[in-house]
């Protein structure tokens, strides 16, 4: 990923759930830095850090697609969820 970065890209909870995050694209002009930052002086978690706290604290599928969904992210991702179960 990056140097200096802490958190979880991916990952899985054996029987229950994997997870996987993928960037999607971005402008990066003037407007779009300053989005960013006025969103990190927020106080927005940065969604490696969101993600391997879910990841330690969900041990169902449906705790960490519910808890996951609900983080507001400093930049747009993907987020893709896979269970164990059928459907």
């Amino acid at each position: 990923m990056f140097g200096g970065y802490v958190g979880v890209a991916s990952g899985f909870r054996p029987n229950s759930y994997s997870l996987t995050l993928n960037a999607r694209g971005v402008n990066k002009g003037v407007k779009e830095y300053f989005d960013i930052m006025g969103k990190i002086y927020a106080g927005l978690p940065e969604i490696g850090i969101a993600t391997r706290d879910s990841m330690t604290n969900c041990a169902t599928f449906e705790c960490m697609q519910s808890t996951i969904s609900a983080v507001n992210t400093v930049v747009p991702m993907y987020i893709i969820m896979a269970g164990t179960q059928p459907n």
